[in-house]
């Protein structure tokens, strides 16, 4: 299968090569706006002359990055790169791109797709990927499937170890994570972001316990006092931060006589 990485992130020579030496010895092909007097406006003509010819079937083409072959936020500009790039996958190409986040993330603290809907309501297959948490130097990432057509996972994750200056060997480092550790990772990920989300209330709550307020009763009181929330959206973070380990919660709760709840941190 003839592979083309099309290389439009890179603006030196040095990265250039480096990824060179990286794609070559699995037969990957580069291409570079600005050399060989190729351009990413090239891209439209070159994905209809490889439907025109045939050369489509079983070729792949990766964009790094989608943006800077189409304007993710021009509507009109997507629908017309969604026709081309359905052209090429309808006579067997395959072609994959890779986006951009928005810098503010959702309520609930998640990354959230930058472009118009178009990308989401046309393509075969999205996924979105969260940075989680860097342990022991090593660094993973989560890729929600947001829309598929086969059989694909829900979500995958891989990791890698940051080795700044040494891009190659930072590259060999990187794995696929397995489920029952992928299911790890995501719920500390999870809980580190809805701590993040609810961090006034949550810090409140660790200075009570920690100064020695540990019934609930007292711990609403005085949270509702610090932070000026109301006592309904005190109690439920207290509620959705009680668990049983680190790993889904920050506080256990100890139940005694009479239905009392003593709380205590992990």
């Amino acid at each position: 299968m003839p592979i083309y990485f099309v290389n439009a992130d890179d603006k030196n020579k040095r990265a250039i090569a480096i990824k060179q030496k990286i794609l070559a010895p699995f037969g990957i092909k580069q291409l570079a706006p600005g050399y060989n007097n190729f351009t990413a406006r090239q891209l439209p003509l070159l994905l209809g002359n490889a439907v025109s010819d045939g050369s489509a079937e079983n070729t792949m083409i990766i964009l790094d990055t989608a943006k800077k072959f189409v304007d993710l936020l021009d509507s009109k500009a997507v629908v017309q790169f969604n026709q081309n790039v359905e052209m090429f996958a309808a006579k067997g190409g395959t072609l994959i791109a890779t986006g951009h986040v928005n810098k503010n993330k959702d309520e609930n603290g998640n990354v959230v797709y930058k472009g118009t809907s178009d990308i989401l309501d046309d393509w075969h297959c999205v996924w979105l990927g969260t940075p989680l948490v860097e342990e022991n130097g090593l660094r993973r990432t989560s890729f929600l499937n947001l829309k598929a057509r086969g059989d694909v996972p829900e979500s995958v994750t891989f990791e890698y170890r940051r080795l700044l200056g040494d891009y190659e060997a930072m590259f060999e480092t990187v794995k696929r994570v397995p489920v029952s550790e992928e299911e790890e990772s995501d719920l500390r990920a999870r809980l580190i972001r809805e701590t993040e989300f609810h961090c006034v209330v949550v810090d409140a709550i660790r200075e009570a316990i920690n100064a020695g307020t540990t019934s609930k009763t007292s711990l609403l009181q005085q949270v509702r006092e610090v932070t000026g929330e109301s006592r309904s959206h005190v109690e439920a973070v207290i509620t959705q931060f009680t668990g049983a380990s680190e790993m889904d919660g920050l506080w256990r709760v100890v139940r005694g006589k009479h239905n009392t709840h003593t709380y205590k941190l992990m």
